[in-house]
């Protein structure tokens, strides 16, 4: 597959997907460093001229995937609280943290975001002029050190 994009000059995005809150982690410095380590071998194992960059997680803000939400949502997924609370700091920050893998293997990095709101505990970040995915990239651009792009 890769050959062939590569020979038709089609540049590929590879994804490293997680499931939900409750079953992957990255919140503690031991699940932080084991998932980089996966992700540093998944990058080595599909080095290719053809892969351009990698997207970190898929739609990770959404508070269906239970890394960060307020706490009466995560009630009504009959957790206590989303891995990360309602901290989209804490979150982003350490999809950053997963970003400086990729980076440090040459690669360009990214995270897809779910076009939501920002915890209702957390829009006072960006006003109540700014929404959706928008409101997301405002209230963490700052913590993005090795984020090449948001998707």
């Amino acid at each position: 597959f890769f050959n062939l994009c590569q020979k038709y000059g089609i540049s590929v995005v590879v994804g490293y997907g997680f499931e939900d809150g409750t079953k992957s982690f990255f919140d503690t410095p031991q699940s932080m460093e084991e998932t980089k380590g996966k992700i540093k071998s998944l990058i080595r194992a599909a080095r290719h001229p053809a892969v351009i960059a990698w997207i970190v997680g898929n739609e990770l803000n959404g508070p269906w995937n239970l890394f960060a939400c307020d706490k009466d949502l995560a009630e009504n997924f009959g957790i206590g609280k989303c891995q990360f609370g309602n901290s989209v700091e804490k979150l982003m920050k350490a999809v950053d943290g997963l970003c400086e893998v990729v980076k440090e293997e040459g690669i360009l990095c990214g995270t897809a975001l779910a076009n939501v709101n920002l915890p209702a505990t957390k829009q006072h970040l960006v006003g109540q002029d700014t929404w959706g995915a928008a409101a997301w990239i405002k209230a963490s651009d700052r913590y993005m050190k090795h984020l090449d792009f948001w998707g």
